[in-house]
This record gives structure tokens, sequence and C-alpha cells, in this order.
């Protein structure tokens, strides 16, 4: 008996989810800003009751005042009662033709309500922020209080996606390196050659996928397999709650929560950049988990839906993307779109690999926000054939590898700018001011030293001729004036010793007349 309460239990909280396969933990409620920023709102359980809280809200919000009931007045209240028919009975009563005119009455949206006393016009946005009085016990008030973001298991997620410019199919001309990437993904490995994997390995890989049941099944038993060993050459994690991200659109949806995903150590990048992007590269606050993550996989069991694993995909390629971008966009005046990919995402569901790029572009709408675009590498049957498992299984590691090149050259970039845009000039402290200051001192007078130096050497190894000059020397004779004639013999007497002091052989060859006549004519001159 309890067993069949528990499955009864168990599958009436399955149908009031749009998707009846989700578990337990992925079950999320909507808010209200999430259904009023849908575009279109799909037919849904979740809209449905949405639309039953909200006109619940709508009557609870006028309290209804009721007169103490006693029991010398039940008796008369008993009285005046009248007892209700379900509308049921009252239609099986009424005859064909009233029932075909209610039907069509009530299709054109019932009777018209404007004219009652107490009527307002509420829109769907303005009962999100509805109030009720203190102390009421209604399960609504609960509901808009405690209301959870919408995850990928909600149909209208994706549309949510799509209003904000988030697309699973590639709207824009594809990336530039998107053939390259393919070419990339076929290259062979040794790893998986015949030799190395053998018929016995693929039976075995096929009998793990048919015993799988779930996605803990399928990261334990199957994934080993696929990423080898050397995935302790990659650094990943698993199940972990991006909620340290900004969001990526209005924060009215739930963070992602890959099932694996695979990024570089933060050791790697410059602690200023970290800091600086910390909301789009580091998606754990526990901040030892990769970061930068820009290859994602996302898996489900046998009863899984791959329309969730797809738009679990979109959302954590935009993401990879953006972190991505913001890297190789650190230092620049402007975000930097060169419509190549640099991340890429797989999923797993009921033995499928299907593998996708994501890539940012800038945006061409009045929103002024970038957009994301995914786009298809392939998809393998790994659980089809040996040779299917061994295109599958190479593309997978080859993506990998390539992913973790690309993060590694946005980091080494990043890391380099952050260098250069940090760089400080060199400071000379006072004492290197003062030993500067005596070693100029020191080279100046070791220059002048030998410039001096310099000059004695010339002048004793090649005499200067000193200038044909007379200096003259007169004693003040009582204003009395100097006669021509003296003035020629005093020059005669002065300058004799002069032109003896240069030598004796000019004294000996000049002409004592030649020599006065030289005089006469300085004299002449002067006066």
């Amino acid at each position: 008996m309890a067993t069949s309460a528990k499955k009864r239990q168990y599958t009436e909280a399955e149908l009031s989810q749009d998707h009846p396969h989700s578990p337990p933990s992925k079950r999320f409620k909507p808010p209200p800003a999430f259904w009023d920023n849908l575009s279109k709102i799909p037919l849904t359980s979740s809209a449905l009751k949405e639309l039953s809280r909200r006109y619940t809200e709508q009557s609870c919000s006028q309290p209804e005042v009721k007169e103490p009931r006693t029991r010398s007045l039940f008796p008369e209240f008993k009285q005046r009662s009248q007892p209700i028919i379900p509308v049921s009975k009252h239609l099986l009563k009424a005859p064909q033709v009233d029932n075909t005119q209610l039907k069509y009455f009530a299709r054109q949206g019932g009777p018209d309500l404007t004219k009652l006393r107490g009527y307002s016009e509420h829109t769907m946005s303005s009962l999100r922020s509805g109030s009720k009085r203190r102390g009421s016990t209604d399960p609504s008030s609960a509901t808009s209080k405690k209301a959870k973001s919408t995850s990928p298991y909600n149909r209208g997620f994706e549309q949510h996606l799509i209003d904000h410019g988030i697309y699973l199919e590639n709207r824009a001309r594809a990336p530039e390196n998107f053939k390259e990437i393919k070419e990339r993904l076929a290259v062979p490995r040794s790893s998986l050659s015949p030799s190395r994997f053998s018929e016995a390995a693929f039976e075995a890989f096929q009998a793990s996928s048919m015993r799988a049941k779930d996605e803990d099944d399928v990261l334990r038993a199957i994934f080993p397999v696929i990423s080898s060993t050397d995935q302790d050459n990659h650094f990943s994690a698993r199940n972990t709650n991006f909620g340290n991200l900004d969001p990526l659109t209005d924060g009215s949806i739930v963070p992602a929560n890959p099932d694996l995903y695979y990024g570089a150590r933060p050791e790697q990048l410059d602690r200023r950049i970290r800091d600086k992007l910390s909301g789009h590269i580091i998606p754990s606050t526990m901040q030892d988990k990769p970061m930068a993550p820009n290859f994602y996989l996302e898996t489900k069991g046998p009863d899984g839906s791959s329309a969730v694993a797809k738009r679990q995909a979109c959302y954590n390629g935009a993401i990879g993307a953006r972190a991505l971008q913001s890297l190789q966009s650190y230092g620049q005046s402007e975000p930097i779109y060169e419509n190549s990919a640099n991340t890429i995402t797989a999923t797993y569901t009921d033995g499928t690999l299907r593998m996708f790029t994501s890539h940012i572009t800038p945006s061409v709408g009045p929103t002024r926000r970038p957009e994301y675009q995914m786009a298809v590498l392939g998809a393998w049957a790994l659980d089809g054939s040996p040779e299917q498992f061994r295109q599958g299984t190479a593309a997978f590691r080859n993506g990998r590898d390539l992913a973790k090149v690309w993060r590694d050259e946005f980091i080494s970039a990043a890391n380099e700018r952050a260098d250069f845009l940090n760089a400080e000039p060199p400071i000379l402290e006072s004492t290197d001011f003062r030993r500067l200051s005596d070693t100029t001192d020191t080279r100046l007078t070791e220059e002048s030293e030998a410039l001096a130096h310099e000059s004695a050497s010339s002048a004793s190894t090649h005499p200067v001729e000193e200038p044909d000059t007379v200096h003259t020397s007169f004693s003040h004779r009582g204003g009395d004036d100097i006669l021509a004639g003296e003035l020629d013999h005093g020059s005669d007497m002065i300058a004799s010793p002069k032109r003896t002091g240069m030598g004796s052989e000019k004294t000996g060859s000049k002409d004592p007349g030649s020599g006065g006549g030289t005089s006469s004519r300085r004299g002449q001159s002067k006066k």
C-alpha cells in the first residue's frame, strides 16, 4: 500500500512538470518575471498554473469581511442558505440548444464584468507585485516569495534564450574557422586503432551502454572509455553550479550546471585579470575549480530528452563564448568580434554523441547586446559499430585538445597585456641622485684635466707666436700734451724688449732702421 501511494505521488509530481522525465533536483518553478518577459508563452502545465495563481492572488487581494457566527444565528443561516448545484449537473439537465449557446458564450470570453463594483483591470505584469494582507495562509503567497528560476526542462526556456539573442541554430554566417574545426575533429588517433581498441573492447562498451539507466551511470561507466586515460592532462570538474557568474540574460533562469566541463587552472591567469573578469570566467565560488571553461558535456539516460540536452548545450556554449571573448578583449578599447568559434559543447543521449560550436557575434538589433550562435559539428552513434565509436571518440578527444589550445592562447595573450598595462617606470631614490651627481662631477673633472694637459703639451711642442701688439704705459705729466716725437721714441723703447724676447734669431736679423720705420707708422696711425 505504501509503495503504491509513493508511486502515485511521484506520478502526480511528474505530471506537474512540462517534462515527465526531469529529475526532482532539476524541477524549478519559474518566477513571474520569466513569463512576463517571454515574447510567446507556450501552452504548458506550468504556464496554466501561473495563470491560476495570478487569478487566485487577484481574488484574494480584496479581503472578505465576514460577520461572526454564533449559535443563535446558525439556524437562521442554515435556513437562508441554498444548496450549491455543480455546473456539470446543471448542464445535464439543460436542453441541447442551451448547451450550444453556453459553449459559444464561453468561447467569446463570458459575461462583461467591467461594470461590477470593485472590478479593476490588472495586466499579467501588474499581478506579480500584488500583495495580500498580513497573516494570510494562502499557498500562493509562499509560491511568489519562494519562486525559483526556470530550468532547461521548461519548454519556455528555449524561447527565453531566443528573446535574449542566444540561438540554438546558427542564424548568422558560419564561423570562419568552422571548416578547420571539422577537419581537426576528423583526425584519427593512434589510441583508437584496431590494434589498441579491439572488438572485445567495443563489445564491453556496448554492454555498459545498455546497462546505463541514468546520467550518473553514463558518467561513471561510459565516459571514462570515451575520454581515455589522458584526461589527467585536462583540468575538469563535474556537476558544478555556475552561481558565481553574471547572469547571461535577465537573471530569471537558473545558473548553468553542466555534467562535465573543462577549463584552465586558476594559477595560469594573472590575479589582476581574474579579479576584474571574475563574473565572466570564474564559474564557481570554489575558485580552485576550472576557470574560463570552453568545452562542455551534457549527458542523459535512456529516458532523457535530447531536446533538454540541446538547450543545456546552447546555454553552456554561450557562457563559454562570453568567457573567451572577455579574455580576448582584456586591455582593449572595444570588445573584439572575430566571428571565430572558440567553444565546443557535446551531448550524449541514448548512445549518440553530438557536438556543436558556439561563437559570439555583435548585435544587429536595437538591444545592443551581443548574440550567441550554435552550429552543429556532427553526430556519431557510438554504440552502433566499432568504426562509429572510433570516429566519434576521436572527435571528442580532438575537440577537447583544440579547446585547450584556444584557451591557453587567450590566457597567455591576456597575461602579456596585463604586464604591459601595469608596467611602472623606474623610480630613482635620493641616494641614486647623489651617486649620479658624484659620478657626473668626477667625469667632468677628469675631462677638464685631460683638456688642460693636451693644451700644455701642444704649447710646449708647437710654440704659439704672440701677436705683434705693442703695450704702452704712460704717466700723467700734469695734463701736458704728448708730442708725436715722444710717442714714437717711447714706443721704440718699450717695444724693443718685446721683440727681443721672441728669440735671438729674430733680434739679430732685424735692422734698426726697419724697426724704427715700423714704429713711426704705428705712431702716425695712433695720432
